[in-house]
């Protein structure tokens, strides 16, 4: 009322005043790459990559696979979660046993190759010579980084090995 006090306030108007409820949808992006769950994957990819720039997609998901690669590099030398997470300036109990119960569904070289990929992800969004250009090429290669790292039916089986 207070934006529109002579008018009816449409759908519109509350888009352009109302930030998304979630920027959550790029964390339940990250939420379901660590989980690996493809499929979920896949269906967020769609609002995330309407509403957020590549990059930031690119950045969102490093983010989370590092964090996954560390953790799981110091879950076994730590007295406890928190010891593990609190170098890597993780305070929240609920954060720390998300992400351990996350990097359990990942092995170290996965992790690692999923780096790999988000750093050919990234030259591929940033344009380098000899990437594949246009907005449908960086969604199929989004896409198919969801599908080769990830998975897409919840639990990925890499190399002929079970998940």
């Amino acid at each position: 009322a207070l934006y529109r006090p002579s008018a009816i306030v449409a759908v519109d108007d509350v888009r352009a005043l109302v930030a998304e409820a979630v920027p959550g949808s790029a964390w339940a992006l990250a939420d379901a790459v660590g989980e690996r769950d493809g499929a979920r994957a896949l269906n967020l990819l769609e609002s995330v990559a309407a509403t957020l720039p590549e990059l930031v997609v690119v950045v969102v998901l490093h983010r989370r696979i590092r964090e996954l690669l560390e953790l799981l590099d110091r879950m076994p030398g730590a007295k406890s979660l928190a010891a593990a997470g609190l170098p890597m300036g993780i305070k929240s109990d609920f954060r720390a046993r998300r992400l351990a119960e996350q990097a359990r569904k990942w092995r170290t070289d996965e992790l690692i190759d999923a780096i790999d990929g988000l750093l050919e992800l990234d030259a591929i969004v940033r344009g380098a010579p000899r990437r594949p250009a246009g907005n449908a090429q960086h969604r199929l290669a989004f896409t198919l980084w969801i599908r080769d790292h990830v998975g897409t039916t919840g639990a990925r089986r890499a190399a002929g090995r079970p998940a």
